[in-house]
């Protein structure tokens, strides 16, 4: 359906003393800052903020009676454009990205297929990360049986070349089978692969929370991690909002923008030991 598109007027707007804050659903804590800048009561709107700077916001609100009266199969409601504020001149409209007009159908009055729609990718997305999770677990396992019976069979052989030096008094023997292992020990093939489910798993435990995306593949080696997932709306708040988890360093992330959806891959690098 069309998106439906109400006159500015038609909205309560107000430009508030608000650092930090996100664009969404307006902070409880501003409802007394509203209160002075509206001629109603507040309780009685539904009210969202869009930061204009480091410090400011501007605030639009419209009764929750209009939101309840609208058709189901209205899925946006939108102002046709900003209100004449001093505070939002052309250089602002112009320089502020993130100052497109709000969207009122959030939180408690998103519509329904839209919020079935985020919680089917949402599972779609865990359990993709799950199912990686389990088939990488899967081979690690597989990697330390396999590591296991080679070092079964490592100490049986010294255990054999030990009874046999003592025997025959071949000292001399024993001694270069030692200096060979050794030498064994220090090559990358006697280290212990990375956890990758570790890894997985701390990179989840960063991941922000109600970020809505779809899954399309990870990858982690020793050294680096992958994700590549696909959004069907602006991937500028959540790539905001990621943090690389501990250990690593998150790299500038690549987007590829289609008519309908963003695909944005992001790679991470492990931090070498002692380096800062």
């Amino acid at each position: 359906m069309t998106p439906l598109i109400w006159p500015a007027d038609r909205f309560f707007w107000a430009v508030l003393d608000a650092p930090g804050v996100r664009r969404g659903i307006m902070p409880s804590g501003l409802a007394a800052s509203l209160q002075d800048e509206v001629p109603v009561d507040v309780d009685t709107l539904h009210a969202v903020a869009i930061p204009i700077d480091n410090a400011r916001v501007l605030v639009c609100a419209v009764k929750r009676d209009d939101l309840t009266s609208l058709p189901p199969e209205v899925l946006s409601l939108t102002p046709s454009d900003f209100p004449d504020f001093p505070a939002l001149t052309t250089d602002v409209l112009t320089d502020t990205p993130a100052l497109r007009l709000p969207e009122l159908l959030t939180g408690p009055f998103e519509p329904k297929p839209l919020r079935r729609e985020r919680a089917r990718r949402t599972s779609l997305l865990a359990a993709s990360i799950l199912l990686t999770a389990a088939l990488i677990s899967t081979g690690l396992l597989r990697r330390a049986s396999s590591l296991h019976e080679h070092a079964e069979a490592a100490r049986t052989h010294s255990a054999t070349l030990l009874r046999d030096a003592t025997s025959s008094g071949n000292l001399d023997a024993l001694t270069r089978e030692i200096t060979r292992y050794q030498s064994l020990a220090t090559t990358p093939h006697a280290l212990t692969p990375p956890d990758a489910a570790a890894a997985l798993a701390s990179l989840l435990r960063t991941w922000p929370d109600g970020a809505a995306c779809e899954a399309n593949s990870v990858s982690i080696t020793p050294t680096t991690m992958s994700l590549a997932f696909s959004l069907d709306s602006d991937p500028r708040p959540l790539l905001a909002s990621l943090k690389a988890p501990a250990g690593w360093t998150l790299q500038e992330p690549r987007l590829a923008s289609t008519a309908n959806t963003t695909r944005v891959t992001l790679t991470l690098k492990r931090i070498k030991e002692g380096a800062k």
